[in-house]
């Protein structure tokens, strides 16, 4: 058809299966670090352990982007989608402040160990010279500053300034 623009999948197939994380309760939120120092980070490892760090960069691998260089530091599986220098919009999903009924927090946003993660991988793609602005509009009632202090949110541009990052 005229007009219709084809991309690139991300993977050579269409769904990828991770099946090894149990869910946390919210108080592991603030536990952003990856447990382990892997070759293509360049943020230190300060002792929290995410397992949600892991998953995700399993996943990455598993869908086979940059496999080539999979394990050594010039591992960049977003790369072949951002490039360096860009502005980049990571949109989680936080829809509340607490859960309506007293549940987990984990029901109601995205958990904060994936946008760190996230957020890593997509700077090593982008470079110090790129930029992330991590947006959301969650519900009108919602309390914005205790949603973002119960994540433990407020703590990640610091993080990234303390490493020249914006």
């Amino acid at each position: 058809m005229t007009g219709l623009q084809t991309h690139a999948r991300l993977a050579p197939h269409q769904v990828t299966v991770l099946r090894q994380l149990t869910c946390c309760d919210h108080h592991h939120f603030r536990d952003l670090d990856p447990a382990a120092q892997y070759p293509e980070t360049s943020f230190p490892v300060r002792g929290d352990s995410n397992p949600v760090y892991a998953a995700l960069r399993s996943l990455l691998a598993l869908m086979g982007l940059d496999a080539e260089r999979f394990g050594r530091a010039d591992w960049n599986p977003l790369g072949s989608l951002l490039k360096g220098g860009q502005r980049v919009v990571v949109k989680p999903n936080l829809v509340f402040h607490k859960h309506y009924k007293g549940g987990s927090l984990h029901t109601v946003v995205t958990d904060p160990r994936l946008i760190r993660a996230v957020c890593d991988y997509v700077f090593q793609a982008i470079g110090e010279k790129g930029e992330i602005i991590l947006g959301d509009a969650p519900l009108q009632s919602a309390d914005w500053d205790a949603l973002i202090e119960e994540t433990g949110l407020e703590l990640l541009p610091g993080f990234y300034r303390d490493f020249g990052l914006r």
